[in-house]
């Protein structure tokens, strides 16, 4: 029979494992730049997500998907069951275990250097302004100490919220295209079935809040591979999209990045991203992206959008495109 800290270990070992495989579905993308993509959590939380001393609360899972362009709700079955087996874990391994408080969300990234793989180390969980370990007063009563340390996670509390309300403005000041963590995610839209019996994009308010004023497109037609159609195996099926640059600012270096890497069947294989070619306003476009079907039956379902060189996504209000058909 395995021991507690076995159970737990191996909890979160194959929790992590799943995260991992996510951020290397959607490119591997640096911890910094993930953080931005999610701006609630610090890209040390992002790195301590994945180290496996701990298993991840299930805010930062929310904010690693979302910065993965994967739908958190994928995840959530796995995160109950292996949180519970950890905790469990933690009762009958008694009171000498210790569970280090894991960072939440809303709190500030440090400053640290630019961002250089692997990530930092796991920053201490209380420190002082210097970034080395507070000390204990000898002489202060264990008691006192402990409603001092209460007083200034308060005090830390009101100071984040206040820095929380004014950051956004304080980001998108500057010279050049504003980080704009506040756009950077898209906005989740739900699956639905098609009339065909495919998956296809549920319901949205059809918002349209472009990243850069004045910026906008629209979905034309599908050239290729119909919604719901049937696709031979072992082919390179070639999906083409029709899109409208219907707003007035020119489209330069611009792509479309699939996002929620864990729908559809993961044997249909197809590219993260395809390259949208420089498109002036009111012009049409062609963009195409190839999948590899499987030798075996299966459902071919993909969603994408459209960011700038950077990975920001232009449209995050927008409904995504996406292919949707079978193979057999």
């Amino acid at each position: 029979m395995s021991s507690p800290s076995a159970a737990r270990t191996a909890a979160i070992e194959e929790f992590v494992a799943r995260l991992v495989q996510l951020r290397e579905d959607a490119g591997r993308p640096s911890f910094r730049t993930m953080a931005v993509r999610s701006g609630a959590i610090s890209h040390a939380t992002m790195h301590d997500a994945v180290r496996g001393a701990r298993m991840p609360s299930w805010e930062t899972t929310v904010e690693f998907a979302k910065a993965c362009g994967a739908d958190p709700r994928t995840l959530r079955a796995d995160w109950k069951r292996m949180d519970s087996v950890v905790r469990a874990a933690q009762v009958r391994s008694g009171p000498q275990s210790v569970v280090v408080p894991e960072p939440q969300v809303g709190d500030p990234a440090p400053a640290a250097p630019a961002d250089i793989e692997p990530a930092p180390a796991d920053p201490a969980p209380d420190t002082t302004a210097s970034g080395t370990a507070a000390p204990e007063a000898p002489s202060e009563p264990a008691g006192r100490r402990s409603v001092w340390t209460l007083v200034g996670v308060a005090l830390l509390a009101a100071a984040l919220t206040l820095v929380a309300s004014l950051g956004v403005s304080a980001l998108t000041r500057g010279d050049g295209p504003a980080p704009a963590a506040a756009y950077i995610a898209p906005t989740a839209v739900p699956t639905a079935t098609l009339a065909g019996g495919c998956p296809g994009n549920g319901r949205t308010t059809g918002a349209h809040m472009p990243r850069v004023a004045g910026d906008k497109g629209a979905f034309v037609s599908d050239v290729t591979v119909p919604d719901c159609s049937t696709q031979p195996r072992g082919r390179s099926i070639v999906k083409t999209w029709r899109l409208k640059n219907a707003g007035s600012v020119a489209w330069t270096g611009r792509f479309l990045q699939r996002i929620n890497s864990g729908e559809g069947s993961r044997s249909c294989r197809a590219p993260d991203r395809v390259a949208i070619p420089d498109t002036v306003p009111g012009a049409t476009v062609d963009v195409s992206v190839t999948v590899a079907t499987p030798h075996q039956s299966a459902t071919c379902f993909a969603r994408w959008m459209q960011t700038d060189s950077h990975g920001n996504f232009t449209f995050p209000d927008q409904r995504p495109y996406y292919y949707s058909f079978f193979v057999r």
